[in-house]
């Protein structure tokens, strides 16, 4: 929700973090479908703010302004990125070794 909610408020961020992640990389579906169109818009316009989201998405700008709400700080969005991307690949292998367990079984 943090790096979500700083591109929400200052969408500039998103210029260092845009290599970083990948919609999949959260964990939420929301997130991800928020994330999506934020790439889909910057890669059309080169920018994007809520009201640009709210229309791509269809859906309220005021669900857009309490998640904005909950960010505290936009300061270190690279670190959190990274920190989101760490989790991502560790969930995606423990879910591979898993189905590999399940296939030998």
């Amino acid at each position: 929700k943090m790096i979500i909610g700083a591109l929400l408020l200052e969408s500039s961020l998103y210029k260092i973090i845009e290599d970083k992640l990948l919609p999949n990389d959260f964990s939420d579906e929301n997130l991800q479908n928020i994330f999506g169109a934020m790439r889909d818009i910057y890669k059309k316009r080169g920018t994007f703010d809520m009201a640009m989201i709210a229309d791509e998405m269809q859906v309220s700008k005021i669900s857009l302004l309490e998640l904005a709400s909950e960010c505290y700080s936009i300061s270190n969005i690279s670190a959190h990125a990274d920190i989101v991307r760490e989790k991502s690949v560790h969930l995606r292998l423990i879910d591979c070794k898993k189905e590999i367990e399940n296939k030998n079984e």
